[in-house]
């Protein structure tokens, strides 16, 4: 698989994040900004890591990377959470045990 610095270190940022229970630096990933707007998905993991995950932890594995441009890349990353007490209405394990 194509590696590349930039892409390395913003999954690394989004595990920390996820690792620290910061949900502000979780929203403020660049990588997230395409499909979530930065106060609506801090607020959603403000409540997510504070609560129902807080004993969580998130595994991030890239699995593919495509590089559209010189300056823009799509990448498939598996994303496993593990430790979750329990899922707030409307949320459905994809994999239940």
């Amino acid at each position: 698989m194509l590696r590349h610095p930039g892409i390395d270190a913003l999954v690394e940022a989004v595990s920390a994040a996820w690792a620290a229970k910061d949900a502000a630096a979780y929203a403020a990933s660049k990588g997230l900004r395409r499909h979530h707007r930065g106060e609506a998905i801090r607020a959603q993991h403000a409540f997510l890591v504070s609560g129902p995950f807080a004993p969580s932890t998130l595994t991030l594995q890239m699995r593919r990377t495509v590089f559209l441009s010189a300056i823009a890349a799509m990448v498939d990353v598996d994303m496993t959470l593990k430790g979750v007490v329990g899922l707030p209405l409307g949320f459905r394990p994809r994999n239940p045990a």
